[in-house]
């Protein structure tokens, strides 16, 4: 499954993302629609907050080459073991080139964010190889045009010690402020989110 989130005009989809329609495999449908995230689970079948295990990667782009894509669309779910896979692309827009906001990553285009899900913690060792070999590939094809700025595996690189400053520079605390403000009992969190102040 490829879905994409889209951070910018309407009419911007289309051009962004029409020359990709024209090649194979082409999607089943393609449209464009505002989701929350309760809609997100609703139309995907999945519960809020996730019950499967999840491995998830991140990779800033500055652009998405055909040699990237062709990486993209091979991504496959492993049928075998009742693993799923999934890519979101998420498009920018002009939203994050302001240098003073949190976003570690202004001059990016693209957050491509494939995704493997899984209930067993026996295929553990088998979903996570997945990610990594799709990562692997991506870099590979990302590499001569350097198109990769950034990547993680399920968000957080563990070997960062510092990722809350890698990630969101010096607007860590302030963060934070806002957080205890808005979600105090952190309903809403995720791998690499900010938690409140107690």
């Amino acid at each position: 499954m490829l879905n994409c989130s889209f951070n910018g005009p309407h009419f911007d989809a289309d051009k962004v993302f029409q020359p990709w329609l024209s090649q194979n495999p082409k999607p089943t449908f393609y449209s464009v629609f505002n989701y929350t995230q309760s809609d997100i689970s609703r139309v995907l079948g999945m519960p809020f907050p996730v019950v499967n295990r999840e491995h998830i990667l991140s990779s800033m782009t500055i652009n998405i080459t055909e040699a990237m894509l062709d990486v993209i669309l091979d991504f496959q779910p492993n049928s075998t073991l009742d693993i799923g896979s999934w890519t979101e692309i998420v498009y920018l827009h002009n939203t994050n080139k302001d240098k003073n906001t949190a976003y570690a990553f202004p001059d990016i285009a693209f957050d491509i964010v494939p995704g493997i899900s899984w209930k067993n913690p026996d295929y553990d060792p088998y979903a996570r190889q997945m990610s990594e070999k799709f990562l692997e590939k991506l870099i590979d094809a990302a590499a001569p045009t350097k198109s990769i700025v950034g990547a993680y595996i399920n968000h957080i690189d563990p070997y960062l010690r510092d990722w809350q400053t890698m990630y969101y520079r010096n607007n860590w605390d302030r963060l934070r402020d806002v957080q205890t403000k808005w979600d105090p009992t952190w309903y809403f969190r995720f791998p690499r989110g900010i938690p409140p102040r107690k």
